[in-house]
């Protein structure tokens, strides 16, 4: 997906000289920079065991895992499936210019998350069948012509 962000900011980026910034909302609110104590990204769809597990084929994506570890929960709705969004910003002509990293759900709640107060959240990948056959949907005789 592409996202359109300023000229000044690619100029930033390839320069390697950026300052930049996060953003973690959950629930549609902002969550404070103060609260969080580490965000740690990583992709648990990716088979490291083998030397084709970490091949990307055509068609294929990693998902994403979010493991958040705050200092505390204060007016965080963590149940009824709240939305978790995290993006990151650099700092350009006087401001953050902010693009998405992704948006996620909220795995199951671990028993004692209130008294860890960690919580691991899933983007919406996982919502995939691994299996999911889509061949239904090409119209093998339709042509390239039809499609456009």
């Amino acid at each position: 997906m592409a996202y359109n962000v300023s000229n000044n900011y690619r100029n930033i980026v390839y320069s390697g000289g950026a300052l930049y910034d996060c953003r973690l909302t959950i629930d549609n609110t902002l969550v404070s920079p103060t609260q969080i104590q580490s965000i740690k990204i990583s992709s648990p769809i990716i088979d490291t065991t083998t030397d084709t597990g970490s091949m990307f084929h055509i068609g294929t994506f990693i998902s994403q895992s979010l493991e958040i570890k705050f200092r505390n929960l204060n007016g965080l709705n963590l149940t009824n499936n709240p939305n978790v969004e995290l993006e990151i910003g650099m700092y350009v002509d006087n401001a953050y210019e902010y693009v998405p990293i992704g948006k996620y759900i909220i795995d199951e709640l671990a028993e004692n998350y209130q008294t860890t107060c960690t919580i691991t959240c899933m983007d919406y990948g996982v919502k995939f069948k691994s299996e999911l056959d889509i061949s239904q949907f090409f119209n093998q005789t339709t042509t390239d012509t039809e499609r456009k």
